[in-house]
């Protein structure tokens, strides 16, 4: 649109003199236009028709801004947070197609719960950073739609449900579990002092592939899941790096860092070498998960090793296609994590099936379904309360 058909427009506004309801408010459309003319890529509810969206777009107006502080409408986060608890559990518990549908649900429940308010305590402490960058300013603590005593009062309520989630587990996942918090909340702080913000964030958004493996069997084979967590911390510095490049010009200015601002130019290259950590770190999470001893076991397994290769390319495709000046297609390609997270899930289910079909006159096998059996009959005799005593008086 030309500058004089927008002066021509604005001069007919002003005579209609009608106000508006859009994204910014009920303002005139003339100011709707300067700005539009000089916004940039904001974040706002989503218009999809996701479950988010729709609780967000028919919840009372009071609620709707917390629903945005705990990032209701944009789930990927909770996924991204979700897959690596479901790879673990998956990967431990080879007897079912589906892992315990009961910790699974908890684990689903927590994941949301849990993302939500580690939003709530990024916000708390970046609300004058993001009153600063324009993708975040606004964000309901930033832009002064909740203050942060009332913020505090949610992250409580939060907190609290998490904690009701968390007491369904044994006593050493609890534990685990709450081992993790430090870094919940440290995380947001990192950008202050480090360049390395991303990493702190895979070691808390990949906390769950040190947690589902055990949360199932009762014990922890740390030759799975120790390369497990590996392979999810180089994918989240893929995906958290593409994601910073959204923000890397007001960050620079606001003196904010990240490793997209530490690769600059060099993203692609560094990015890939991540991408081929996370193959490498996978590989060796298979071959210890189903006892890969020769090219014969890989081929019985092909379905896992077949989709984390497929996982790597869709990686590759993002770090090499991505326009990383591009904010809006930057958001795209992070938000495509969530196929590279059910490929592997897939792939993992599709081989314990092999798995089963195999290895059902296996003593082993059979030794380990009953230890599964006995373990899942001893945590459902338990109340709360023993949970609890059983924590506490846990010794590592």
């Amino acid at each position: 649109m030309t500058q004089l058909s927008i002066n021509t427009l604005r001069r007919s506004l002003l005579r209609i003199n009608k106000l508006r309801t859009t994204r910014y408010g009920a303002i005139p459309l003339t100011n709707v236009i300067t700005i539009r003319q000089n916004s940039t890529f904001t974040e706002s509810p989503r218009k999809s028709a996701d479950l988010g969206g729709l609780l967000i777009k028919h919840a009372p107006a009071p609620v709707k801004p917390y629903l945005r502080l705990a990032r209701v409408d944009k789930n990927i986060g909770t996924w991204l947070l979700l897959f690596p608890c479901l790879w673990s559990m998956s990967l431990g518990d080879q007897f079912h197609i589906i892992p315990d549908p009961y910790l699974g649900a908890c684990f689903v429940i927590g994941a949301i719960v849990m993302r939500g308010a580690g939003c709530t305590v990024n916000d708390i402490w970046d609300r004058d950073i993001d009153a600063k960058v324009e993708r975040t300013k606004v964000r309901p603590i930033a832009s002064g739609e909740i203050s942060v005593p009332r913020a505090i009062m949610f992250l409580g309520a939060q907190s609290l449900t998490g904690l009701a989630v968390l007491l369904q587990f044994s006593p050493a996942t609890i534990a685990m579990c709450a081992s993790s918090l430090f870094l919940v909340v440290a995380y947001p702080l990192m950008k202050r002092i480090t360049h390395w913000p991303q990493f702190v964030l895979g070691l808390t958004f990949n906390w769950g592939a040190l947690v589902g493996y055990g949360a199932v069997m009762g014990y922890t084979d740390w030759s799975v899941v120790l390369p497990l967590y590996c392979a999810g911390i180089a994918w989240t510095l893929v995906y958290d790096t593409i994601y910073a490049h959204q923000d890397k010009k007001d960050d620079a200015l606001v003196g904010v860092r990240s490793t997209a601002l530490l690769f600059g130019e060099n993203s692609r290259l560094i990015l890939s070498l991540f991408a081929a950590v996370f193959l490498v770190m996978m590989i060796i999470t298979g071959a210890q998960a189903y006892e890969i001893h020769s090219f014969d076991d890989v081929v019985k397994r092909f379905p896992y090793f077949a989709s984390v290769v497929a996982a790597t390319g869709h990686l590759l495709y993002q770090i090499n296609f991505v326009d990383y000046s591009n904010p809006q297609q930057c958001f795209k390609m992070f938000d495509a994590n969530k196929w590279v997270g059910l490929m592997v899930l897939f792939g993992i289910i599709a081989t314990n099936m092999l798995v089963r079909r195999d290895s059902n006159k296996s003593p082993i096998f059979e030794q380990k379904k009953l230890q599964n059996q006995t373990f899942k009959q001893e945590e459902a005799k338990k109340s709360m309360l023993d949970r609890v005593k059983q924590t506490i008086n846990l010794k590592w």
